[in-house]
């Protein structure tokens, strides 16, 4: 897959220590993106989901897991394989999912489906400058919203 960048160990793309994996990879280029480095598909470098999975399982401190972008579901076969294995090997952590697309969008497809039934927590929406928020937790904009166990509204 592709991969604009890894942090381990942050606690601002979620509660609680996690591993913030951003995907490389966006067409939707909102106004104001703050990873602009990661909307070319074309740019970022390639790593393994056994790999990302093998490094997060070593981190002992980690409460979850959050895939961010670019846009995650701009590689929706990877996603899902990433989701799948990180739900399986380390079931004890939360994973996030932040998409610039609103779930009535994600859930029309199929594969996006089984994806949003893995994971714990989705924040959906584009960012949209105009409403920038920074008092909002783990959201970058008013229209965003977190959605907690998005998998039960398929």
């Amino acid at each position: 897959m592709k991969i604009a960048n890894i942090i381990e160990e942050t606690t601002v793309d979620g509660p609680g220590i996690r591993t913030s994996i951003y995907f490389q990879g966006c067409p939707i280029h909102c106004k104001g993106c703050q990873n602009k480095q990661a909307q070319s598909i074309t740019g970022g470098y390639e790593k393994s989901v056994d790999e990302i999975v093998t490094n997060i399982q070593k981190d002992l401190f980690l409460t979850g897991v959050s895939i961010l972008g670019g846009e995650p579901f701009y590689q929706p076969n990877d996603l899902f394989e990433l989701v799948k294995e990180i739900k399986s090997k380390c079931p004890n952590l939360t994973i996030w999912v932040y998409s610039g697309y609103y779930l009535q969008t994600l859930k029309t497809n199929t594969l996006n489906c089984e994806i949003l039934k893995l994971i714990d927590v989705l924040v959906d929406g584009p960012y949209i400058e105009e409403l920038r928020d920074i008092t909002l937790r783990f959201r970058g904009s008013k229209n965003q919203r977190i959605i907690e166990n998005p998998g039960q509204f398929i």
